[in-house]
């Protein structure tokens, strides 16, 4: 396979790739959504609830002796394990405990949860475009084992860079397009080379004045 037919192989594989790619990367994006929109509001029902049910809880435990006004006593517990830090700090510990605990339980329910009508309809889409994108990454693939082209220069800039090269008359060969574009690489190197060297003058003598 000559360098022009391999240049509208390796295009058509990077553009398929790149659409695999993105879909694959927008798929993710949906799941991680609505997942992350579930954690949120689960992280603010858990700390408002959690230290409020376990400073009853202990409250009523520490209230349990009391024959009198148990009612007073439980109440006075419950703000005292709820509202004093030193106390407080204990039932947080206590919560923070228990949410170590089930917050990767729940996370791994998350993840086996299912999409909404419309999500899981644009998930389905995407992932017929993936599918098809891989059939024809598949399909081209073996095609380029039979090109001239070394596997160092199959990329679609390399590529196209040549097949101009030869186009213009500027190589006669692929040898010659490969010889010009290796110039033209090291002259990009020198320039880059020469800018990076003005710009960290232009930065040192700025901040000398």
């Amino acid at each position: 396979m000559n360098i022009f037919e391999t240049c509208t192989v390796v295009a058509s594989l990077e553009k398929s790739t790149k659409i695999r790619d993105e879909l694959t990367n927008a798929n993710n994006c949906i799941r991680k959504q609505k997942n992350d929109k579930i954690l949120k509001a689960f992280y603010a029902v858990y700390w408002i609830l959690a230290p409020l049910i376990i400073a009853c809880l202990i409250g009523l435990e520490e209230s349990m002796s009391v024959t009198e006004n148990f009612a007073v006593t439980w109440i006075e517990n419950f703000a005292t394990f709820l509202f004093i830090p030193g106390y407080s700090a204990f039932t947080g510990g206590i919560a923070l405990a228990i949410f170590s605990i089930i917050r990767p339980i729940f996370k791994n329910k998350l993840g086996k949860r299912g999409l909404s009508p419309k999500e899981q309809e644009k998930y389905d889409e995407n992932s017929a475009r993936i599918y098809a994108a891989q059939l024809e990454i598949n399909r081209q693939l073996p095609l380029l084992v039979e090109t001239e082209v070394p596997h160092r220069y199959l990329c679609t800039y390399a590529l196209r860079w040549m097949t101009e090269a030869i186009y213009n008359r500027r190589a006669n060969s692929l040898q010659e397009a490969i010889n010009l574009y290796e110039q033209h690489l090291a002259h990009l190197e020198t320039i880059q080379a020469i800018n990076n060297v003005s710009i960290n003058y232009t930065v040192e003598n700025h901040y000398w004045w």
